[in-house]
């Protein structure tokens, strides 16, 4: 058993007509760590993500899930699991409530019906007012105590951002996939979210985040897979990728 690494990934292929998305693709995110996948424009990091939630079917190779392979895994057990993620078009439903768009990323909480019909109404009740308690409490985690009764389309950019994560955690997820939570911002924007970020993984949860701005990954990642036409061409810290000459050349196209 290696209780070190939460996730592994190992000899990942996913074909889109002709085009290998992925190619024998492998990677290791030890618990607890944040940890950084970069990589170009159409390089296969949205595609991994999908994969390792469910959202896609891999052709070829596993994904290793505290020590379980979940292949056969539909999204919601998953996340049931303990897998929780955002998506890069920050995807929350604008006619909703913030409140409302936070309960419902509590996928980890299972109801109980027999006991919600002999309790009839009080047991339901009881379970929506913990609800929009833990959701409120999310919102304040993220720096958003003044929103509660806002709507999703009267946020900016960033707010969005946050409600995404708090939506995210909500759950109390072991893993978190951030897909470009910082894409689009400005310097104030990104350093509110990298503190978020780093918030969140103080509490114990293991954070892999995508994100084109190297500033941003070398800033709050512990380890980061670099990865290129659906290939990994690098593994390691921040520093390490910073200096090699196959990760430089697969961002500037210049040996």
């Amino acid at each position: 058993m290696d209780d070190n690494n939460i996730l592994k990934i190992k000899n990942l292929t996913k074909k889109f007509g002709g085009v290998k998305a992925l190619n024998n693709f492998e990677m290791k995110v030890k618990r607890g760590e944040i940890h950084g996948l970069i990589g170009p424009n159409g390089a296969g990091k949205s595609t991994l993500f999908n994969i390792i939630s469910g959202f896609l079917e891999a052709d070829k190779g596993e994904i290793i899930y505290n020590n379980k392979n979940i292949n056969d895994y539909k999204p919601e057990k998953r996340a049931a699991m303990g897998i929780s993620r955002t998506f890069q078009k920050s995807n929350i439903v604008s006619e909703m409530s913030l409140v409302d768009n936070i309960i419902a990323g509590m996928y980890r909480e299972q109801s109980n019906p027999l006991k919600d019909f002999f309790g009839k109404h009080f047991t339901i009740f009881k379970r929506e007012k913990k609800r929009k308690k833990q959701a409120k409490e999310a919102l304040r985690f993220v720096g958003l105590e003044n929103y509660e009764g806002r709507w999703s389309d009267e946020l900016v950019w960033v707010e969005r951002q946050l409600v995404q994560l708090a939506r995210a955690i909500i759950s109390k997820p072991d893993i978190l996939l951030l897909d470009e939570p910082a894409a689009g911002m400005g310097s104030k924007e990104k350093k509110r979210i990298k503190e978020v970020i780093a918030n969140i993984n103080d509490k114990g949860i293991t954070v892999v985040v995508i994100s084109h701005d190297l500033d941003v990954i070398m800033e709050i990642c512990d380890q980061v897979s670099v990865i290129n036409f659906g290939e990994l061409i690098f593994a390691g810290d921040t520093e390490a990728a910073r200096k090699n000459e196959k990760v430089m050349e697969a961002y500037t196209g210049e040996k």
